[in-house]
C-alpha cells in the first residue's frame, strides 16, 4: 500500500504523465495552464532531486478532482511521487481558490522544496524517525504518530526555507511570512501541520547558520527545536 504524506494535502490515483527526476518533464504533453506553471516551478527542485539521486517521480492526474489537494507526496515501492491533481470536470481547470495557481513561483518553489524535503527522508529510512539527541522514539498511540508526523512536518518546512533563502533569498522574508499564516490556521492546531515551533525558529534567516548543502543545513536547525508540542 502506497504511503501518503502532504502539504495538507491528499492523494488519488490515475497517471496522466510519470516523470523520472532524471529528465526534464516533457512539457509538450496536453497539460493544462496551471499543470505547466506548476511543472515550470518544479524545475529547479526537479536538479535538486537529481543532484541527492532522489527516487522522485512526477505524476499528473487526469482525472477530475475530488476534493484533493492539489499537490501531493505518495510513496510507492521505495519511491516518491510527486502527485499534481489539478483537474477539473471534463478536464477543465480547478477554480484559483482550490488549486493555488496564482501563487507567486517562489512560494510554489517553496512548497515543492517542502515535499523534496519529505522525499529525502524516505529515502535515507529515517521516516518517522526520532533524532537521536532527544532520545529513543516510542509510536505506542496515536498520539505519539501524530506527533512523528509534526516533526517530519518541521523538518520539510525548514526545507523549504532554506531552499528559499539558498535559491530565492530575496523572497525569504515574503515566503517566511506566507508560511507562518499557513501553519497558524486554527484547523491545524495541535495536528500534524502545526509546525509554528519550526518555522518560528527560522524568522531570522542567520538560524539556518553557515552555508551547507541544503538537507543539511535545514536538519541542523531541526534538531536544535523542542520537539515539544505546541498544545
Amino acid at each position: 500500500m502506497a504511503q501518503r504524506q502532504a502539504w495538507a494535502w491528499g492523494v488519488a490515483v490515475g497517471v496522466l504523465a510519470s516523470v523520472q527526476a532524471q529528465a526534464e518533464p516533457p512539457l509538450t504533453a496536453p497539460f493544462t495552464a496551471s499543470e505547466r506553471a506548476w511543472l515550470e516551478a518544479a524545475h529547479p527542485v526537479l536538479a535538486q532531486a537529481r543532484h541527492e539521486r532522489l527516487p522522485l517521480d512526477v505524476v499528473v492526474q487526469p482525472q477530475p478532482n475530488a476534493g484533493e489537494p492539489p499537490l501531493a507526496t505518495a510513496f510507492v515501492a521505495g519511491r516518491c511521487k510527486l502527485v499534481l491533481t489539478m483537474r477539473g470536470a471534463g478536464g477543465s481547470t480547478l477554480p484559483e481558490a482550490a488549486r493555488d495557481a496564482a501563487l507567486p513561483a517562489v512560494l510554489l518553489e517553496a512548497m515543492l522544496a517542502h515535499e523534496l524535503g519529505h522525499c529525502w527522508r524516505h529515502a535515507r529510512g529515517d521516516w518517522h524517525g526520532w533524532p537521536a539527541a532527544f532520545g529513543p522514539a516510542t509510536f505506542g498511540t496515536a498520539g505519539d504518530a501524530v506527533e512523528a508526523a509534526r516533526r517530519e512536518e518541521g523538518f520539510a518546512d525548514l526545507v523549504a526555507l532554506a531552499w528559499t533563502l539558498q535559491q530565492n533569498p530575496g523572497a525569504y522574508r515574503a515566503v517566511h511570512d506566507w508560511l507562518s499564516a499557513q501553519r497558524a490556521r486554527p484547523v491545524h492546531d495541535g495536528a500534524e501541520h502545526d509546525t509554528r515551533v519550526w518555522v518560528a525558529a527560522a524568522l531570522d534567516p542567520a538560524a539556518f547558520g553557515a552555508p551547507a548543502p541544503l538537507f543539511e543545513r535545514a536538519r541542523r536547525l531541526w534538531m536544535r527545536i523542542d520537539p515539544t508540542p505546541a498544545h
